[in-house]
């Protein structure tokens, strides 16, 4: 995310205006719950399901790769991880591509990655040509392309992004995504994240979690300034569900 305690005014009204420009109308889902730090999945026909949701204008679907990992050579010891995760996505994610090409139909079926800025520079790769290769579940991928920062979704920053076809061949994928992120109409925003929970788990919306990123930045940007402690102290993300009588920070 942005780091943004102790700015100035000047700072905050900039910081402002980078938040409208990355869009105050995505919202993200996913499974509230954690297994062991990972996302848990939802269900496998979610991502069709919301992309039936009037005002929806886009729905990328994403899935943490729990038990792999992406190594810059595999010399590299398997727990030695960078923090960095392993997502299959589809064209369909929106991302703006610093290097190289993002996946397509011709190369979600290949060991094939594309790198999230923070996975790029912590693997120590400035540039994309057809020699540089990670490794990632025992295999090869070639790396096809490098993403600009996304403010709005870090853990795409953090992570090796492969197709869906090669991950269910070589990763296990079993089909259900663990985050979906929605595009919504401008002046729909909060129509869509009320029904977002129970079109995702019909069977359990109280378990589904519905964000808007924007607001946790600029929920941040607007706070008064604090003195610095050891430790950083976040503001809660704010989050609509089922469990909930309405949206909150909408």
């Amino acid at each position: 995310m942005v780091a943004v305690l102790g700015v100035t005014r000047s700072s905050q009204a900039a910081l402002l205006e980078q938040i409208d420009l990355l869009g105050t109308n995505l919202l993200t889902v996913a499974d509230g719950r954690e297994l062991g730090g990972a996302e848990a999945p939802l269900p496998v026909d979610a991502t069709r399901m919301l992309r039936r949701v009037d005002g929806a204008l886009g729905v990328a679907p994403t899935t943490q790769l729990t038990g792999h990992n992406v190594y810059r050579n595999d010399h590299v010891p398997v727990g030695r991880t960078g923090g960095l995760a392993v997502r299959a996505c589809d064209a369909t994610l929106d991302g703006k591509v610093r290097q190289g090409r993002f996946l397509d139909a011709a190369t979600a079926g290949h060991p094939v990655t594309v790198l999230g800025y923070e996975a790029a520079r912590t693997l120590g790769i400035t540039r994309v040509d057809p020699a540089t290769r990670v490794w990632i579940g025992g295999h090869w991928y070639t790396v096809s392309g490098i993403l600009d920062p996304l403010a709005l979704a870090p853990e795409i920053d953090r992570s090796a992004l492969v197709g869906f076809p090669v991950a269910e061949r070589l990763l296990g994928y079993d089909g259900h995504p663990s985050r979906l992120y929605v595009r919504t109409a401008q002046d729909q925003v909060d129509l869509v994240a009320g029904l977002l929970a129970r079109t995702t788990n019909p069977a359990a919306p109280e378990r589904v979690e519905v964000s808007r990123p924007s607001d946790a930045l600029t929920a941040r940007v607007a706070s008064p300034r604090r003195p610095r402690r050891s430790s950083s102290v976040w503001a809660p993300l704010p989050c609509w569900s089922a469990a909930s009588a309405s949206a909150t920070s909408w």
